[in-house]
């Protein structure tokens, strides 16, 4: 259940890229009160909100996600805010319970930063040469040199994919999807690997060859001089 996946696609609207991917513990037991809350009805949103939308904006993720994770008997369905009237007898209770939704939130936010960070490492780890923003990338895709690595790539297929990863290193993706650029970066490299190699032993074929004509041409003209002055 923890690590439902969720395949939300798209923008959110002033947020960037819509967040996907394994809930952690973090965000379940933010959601879990965010929908206790939402049932007693002391949770500080408008009357008529609907559980699913307003889950979908907290997290920054498509609704999809949302339905996903949501199945069965825990299904969300389409239920609709109804605030409970608030009265000397309940308002240190609603109090209580917006403090300990605001705590859960920022134990989650901070988990996302936890994220990002250890996605920003893999990602220079993996990604050597790139400054924080990706621009080394760009100077790669451009035909500089990465790394040390003094071959030029020009094929669509690498650009693509170099590409990729300058949009995700300015975007802030997500660790999973890091991972998964990671190991398509490392084919990448290997397919770079192999045609520099086929180049190189191209290019000295044709240099042992040039020498032994260059040879074959000398002994021949020798011949024939000598064969002249007898």
């Amino acid at each position: 259940e923890g690590e439902g996946e969720g395949e939300g696609e798209g923008k959110g609207e002033g947020k960037g890229e819509l967040r996907r991917g394994k809930w952690t513990t973090e965000e379940e037991a933010y959601v879990k009160k965010i929908i206790d809350d939402f049932n007693s009805g002391m949770l500080p949103v408008a009357a008529g909100t609907t559980l699913r939308s307003y889950l979908s904006e907290k997290l920054n993720c498509d609704p999809m996600r949302i339905t996903k994770k949501f199945t069965g008997e825990s299904c969300i369905g389409k239920r609709v805010f109804h605030p409970v009237e608030r009265t000397p007898a309940n308002e240190a209770l609603i109090d209580e319970s917006q403090e300990t939704l605001a705590r859960l939130e920022k134990d989650w936010l901070e988990k996302l930063e936890e994220q990002k960070r250890e996605a920003d490492r893999k990602t220079k780890k993996g990604f050597r040469g790139a400054d924080e923003d990706g621009n080394g990338l760009l100077g790669f895709v451009n035909g500089h040199r990465v790394d040390g690595d003094a071959h030029m790539i020009h094929d669509p297929g690498t650009m693509h994919w170099l590409q990729r990863a300058q949009d995700a290193l300015q975007q802030g993706a997500s660790l999973d999807e890091i991972e998964r650029l990671l190991g398509q970066g490392q084919k990448v490299c290997s397919e770079v690997s192999r045609r520099s190699t086929a180049n190189t032993d191209a290019g000295s074929g044709g240099e042992r060859e040039g020498r032994g004509s260059s040879g074959s041409g000398g002994g021949s003209s020798s011949g024939s001089g000598g064969g002249g002055r007898s």
